[in-house]
């Protein structure tokens, strides 16, 4: 049989013939199907159409077709699309049902859906030129349902300008080129607003030709605007975290500390790459500077849903330390339990630092104070107070106990003498004022804590503000009074003494005159002997024997040597008395004039003076002169008996002194002789042997340490000597 219902009605509305498939179907007999009219079996509301058709057999349609709801015997309500023939000729209506429930049902939920989903229907028919949309479409744009839109105004409902001529060219690229579009764009409603609608669009064709063109539209109103908020969001997250890592330590762990993520900071301050770091927990950069319970504590803080904030010293993998400032955020579930920590970092190496530079500064400062003998004060400007350590306020200012009975909160004016006071201000208002100026510096009298006052250098640092007033003074005073008391005793010192030495240049300048009037009238004596010996030789030399001329010689020659000791004496007594001023002396010119005064007696000696270019000196030419002309002539004089002597002359440069020397091949000196020579009159060989007064050295380091100069001499015996000294430059 088939698989449809299959029926006739009459003209009354009664069954009049049914097949077996519409008794399964209704599951009703068929004598309880043709008892009562087709109407009983209607679902009762709106969308049965039977009640409303007026089955018309006149009308000429050889069909007609519609859709409506039946109620079964068990109460069911089951959809049957209709197609019904007509036969007037009998008064008969044939019709055939099919089933539909199924689909019916899904079309039902897909309209549910699209209403759900605000997602609308629509169509162009290009045949016929109609238009149609479907009841959500209309609600989309806002459009009375009674009102038809025609196929070309659905675009106007697109808002003007690129929107419009977006959708405008896709339903033209579809009808021309086959392509379908999917596009968010925005409407405008009826009513003025400006919505965001998703329209899909596709075109049918037949024959080449394209008959129709659909799609949705769907209101994506709300998540568009979502979507807006969230990127809104999203991009300032972004920039959170930009900024956070641009200057943050940040990093995420699970629950039990292990490693997830982190940033480009965390490795660059600990020296790790991600590498080395995910997967790890932090023991991995601990400096072990933290004891356990300090870690316990910060677990117990965070597992229990706290954040915890501190300083964190830790360990980078090249050995080097680094402090951070740590913020460990703990992240809950739904359970309220922690499954994740997110911590933040800040690098305050540098902070701390300079924090125990200034600990150390603090107490080198206050070891300061302990160790000087100075009161040591901080001055605050703006407050007007001052504060005093060192040991100086036991010392100075007479208080036993630097903590319980120094002064606080007080000014420096408390304890400057009134007299002093009004200078002491004015200089120090001076300084604070002078942009330029940072540095206060002033003596006056100070009162101690016994009411008496001291005499005081103070000395003060000023530290100001970016428009140069001062702001805080630090500094020391310390008691000068003893200084003050000692410069007053050394001003009479020196005062008794100009006056000893007024009287000693006056005996000097007496001495001198002494010396030069004895020496005269001493050597007239001495002229007078040896002219009578030579006149006595010469007149009685004929009846003197040998030993008495011998005598006669004997006296001459004591006179000489002691018409020379008279002279030298004189001479050395004049060392030292500069009368003329210091120039340039050119050495090499005057050694040349000396080897020119001792020709014959290096000829004598087969002698031979080696001299390196010597310096331009600024001294007095006779002194230097005499200090050349004596060495060498000492140099000549003790050389070896039939040895040539060897004389070498140098010099050295030494910064601020000239360093000479004068080296010979002679017979040289013991060790113990080195000193002594030096000394007037001290001679280490007989007169028979080496003639002479034995004042000449002497002089020499007379005019030598006069001029700030010294002298020495290295010898060996047969070895030679040589005679260093250096004068000033």
């Amino acid at each position: 049989y088939a698989p449809d219902i299959i029926c006739i009605i009459g003209t009354d509305g009664f069954l009049k013939k049914v097949n077996p498939v519409t008794l399964k179907i209704l599951e009703y007999t068929e004598e309880e199907l043709l008892s009562f009219p087709i109407t009983k079996f209607l679902f009762p509301g709106n969308d049965g159409k039977t009640s409303s058709e007026k089955i018309d057999f006149n009308t000429g349609k050889p069909h007609y077709s519609f859709e409506n709801r039946i109620i079964t015997k068990s109460g069911k309500a089951i959809w049957l699309s209709w197609t019904f023939t007509p036969s007037p000729e009998i008064g008969l209506l044939y019709g055939v049902a099919k089933d539909v429930t199924e689909k019916k049902e899904y079309e039902q939920l897909l309209n549910k859906a699209n209403e759900l989903a605000l997602i609308g229907g629509w169509e162009i028919d290009m045949v016929n030129n109609k238009a149609f949309w479907s009841n959500i479409t209309l609600k989309i744009c806002e459009i009375d349902p009674l009102e038809k839109p025609d196929m070309n105004s659905w675009l106007e409902f697109f808002k003007e300008g690129s929107d419009r001529d977006i959708i405008k060219q896709k339903v033209k690229d579809a009808i021309q080129l086959r392509m379908p579009w999917d596009e968010e764009l925005h409407i405008i409603t009826t009513s003025g607003k400006e919505k965001w609608v998703r329209s899909i669009g596709d075109a049918e064709f037949l024959d080449d030709k394209c008959i129709r063109v659909f799609g949705s539209i769907q209101d994506i109103h709300v998540r568009k605007n979502t979507e807006v908020i969230l990127h809104k969001n999203l991009e300032e997250l972004k920039n959170y975290k930009f900024a956070i890592d641009q200057s943050a330590i940040v990093d995420t762990t699970n629950s039990k500390g292990v490693i997830l993520t982190v940033n480009d900071n965390f490795c660059q301050i600990s020296k790790y790459n991600r590498e080395d770091l995910i997967g790890q927990n932090h023991r991995i950069v601990n400096s072990g500077f933290h004891s356990t319970v300090f870690f316990k504590q910060m677990w117990h803080t965070i597992l229990s849903g706290n954040v915890w904030k501190g300083e964190i010293k830790n360990k980078a993998k090249d050995g080097s330390f680094y402090w951070v400032y740590t913020t460990i955020i703990p992240f809950l579930d739904e359970n309220q339990k922690v499954f994740q920590f997110l911590t933040i970092r800040f690098d305050i190496t540098e902070e701390k630092n300079a924090e125990d530079a200034l600990k150390i500064s603090n107490d080198r400062y206050n070891l300061v104070g302990k160790a000087t003998s100075d009161a040591i004060f901080d001055l605050d400007v703006d407050k007007n107070t001052i504060e005093w350590v060192g040991e100086g306020l036991g010392s100075i200012m007479g208080f036993e106990s630097l903590i319980d009975k120094k002064p606080t909160n007080t000014h420096l004016k408390d304890f400057v003498h009134p007299d002093d006071l009004l200078r002491v201000m004015k200089k120090q208002v001076s300084v604070m004022m002078n942009p330029e100026e940072y540095l206060w510096n002033d003596e006056f009298r100070f009162k101690n804590a016994g009411g008496g006052y001291l005499q005081v250098h103070a000395r003060g640092i000023i530290i100001k503000d970016q428009a140069g007033n001062g702001i805080r003074v630090i500094g020391s005073i310390q008691d000068i009074t003893k200084q003050r008391e000692n410069e007053i005793k050394l001003q009479e010192l020196n005062r008794d003494l100009a006056d000893q030495t007024k009287a000693l240049a006056l005996s000097n300048e007496e001495l001198e005159q002494f010396a030069y009037v004895a020496s005269h009238d001493l050597q007239e004596p001495l002229r007078m002997v040896t002219s009578f010996m030579a006149q006595l030789e010469k007149k009685y030399g004929d009846v003197i024997d040998e030993k008495g001329k011998r005598y006669i010689e004997y006296a001459v020659d004591g006179a000489k040597r002691m018409r020379q000791i008279i002279l030298d004496l004189l001479d050395y007594s004049r060392v030292g008395k500069m009368d003329d001023q210091k120039e340039d002396v050119d050495l090499n010119e005057l050694l040349k004039g000396i080897q020119i005064l001792f020709r014959k007696q290096m000829e004598d000696k087969k002698a031979m003076l080696r001299i390196t270019p010597m310096p331009v000196v600024h001294s007095f030419v006779a002194p230097l002169q005499q200090v050349f002309q004596n060495l060498i002539s000492n140099a000549l004089k003790f050389s070896k008996p039939n040895v040539p002597a060897m004389v070498s002359i140098g010099s050295e440069d030494l910064c601020e002194y000239w360093k000479f020397s004068i080296s010979d091949n002679g017979i040289g000196m013991e060790t113990d002789d080195l000193e002594n020579i030096f000394i007037i009159f001290k001679q280490l060989n007989t007169k028979e042997e080496f003639p002479g007064s034995g004042i000449g050295l002497a002089v020499t380091k007379k005019i030598i340490e006069k001029q700030g100069g010294k002298i020495w001499v290295e010898s060996q015996l047969d070895h030679g000597s040589t005679f260093y000294f250096i004068l000033p430059k």
